[in-house]
């Protein structure tokens, strides 16, 4: 309320000190970046903001926001390039919410090309099994989002061979599967999922979910039961 007040009076200097006390107790909130970036005067200088954000990336190593916000505004080479970095710092991380993290940038259509062409270039240099089968879920992905389900299916069985005891690959694949109609293999498929860890209501209730809609009232029936 204080620095939203300080910039109504046009006290953009003291604003932007409130903002930055308030980004050292949350480095997450993107609120905070976006008006900072207003108090300082920089929405038209893409240059400036990078500089800004990667020093606050530094200031906030554990916020994935500062290193992310550079790819909603850069464009072309400069997007390609920052996007790398980006990226390969979280497949090493092995954030398996990857591609959540950057759906947003898919509303520009030229971003697509780009985002594919870096994550098959990862696919082609890694070794490290793991990190291998999460570029190729992220893959797998990208081709869903397109609702291009066929090469998505491909792409999910192609990480299920290097890794077949991920859950999230299972139930990704029975995603994939439910918008092909194959209602059936989906609902094997999720339980598949669910018999590799008994303890998760989540895959449990997604099961009865898929099954339901599968008209397997009888295997839905005795999920749910669990």
């Amino acid at each position: 309320l204080k620095y939203h007040l300080l910039i109504n009076l046009n006290k953009l200097s003291e604003a932007q000190l409130v903002i930055r006390a308030l980004l050292k107790r949350n480095p997450d909130n993107i609120i905070y970046y976006k008006d900072l970036v207003k108090c300082l005067k920089i929405e038209d200088d893409d240059e400036l903001k990078v500089k800004l954000f990667a020093k606050l990336a530094k200031f906030y190593p554990k916020s994935d926001l500062p290193r992310f916000l550079p790819l909603t505004f850069l464009k072309g080479e400069k997007f390609a390039s920052h996007l790398k970095p980006y990226l390969a710092n979280l497949f090493r991380r092995g954030v398996p919410s990857i591609f959540s993290n950057i759906k947003p940038l898919y509303k520009k259509h030229a971003n697509r090309a780009v985002i594919l062409e870096t994550v098959q270039s990862f696919e082609k240099e890694e070794k490290n099994p793991l990190i291998l089968t999460w570029i190729k879920y992220f893959i797998s992905q990208h081709f869903y989002k397109l609702k291009d389900y066929n090469t998505a299916l491909v792409k999910i069985n192609d990480a299920i061979k290097v890794t077949p005891t991920l859950i999230e690959l299972y139930m990704f694949k029975a995603r994939i599967l439910k918008h092909q109609g194959k209602l059936i293999e989906a609902a094997t498929e999720i339980n598949t999922a669910r018999s590799m860890d008994l303890q998760d209501r989540f895959v449990n209730s997604k099961t009865v979910k898929y099954y339901l809609r599968a008209d397997l009232i009888d295997e839905a029936l005795d999920t749910a039961t669990l």
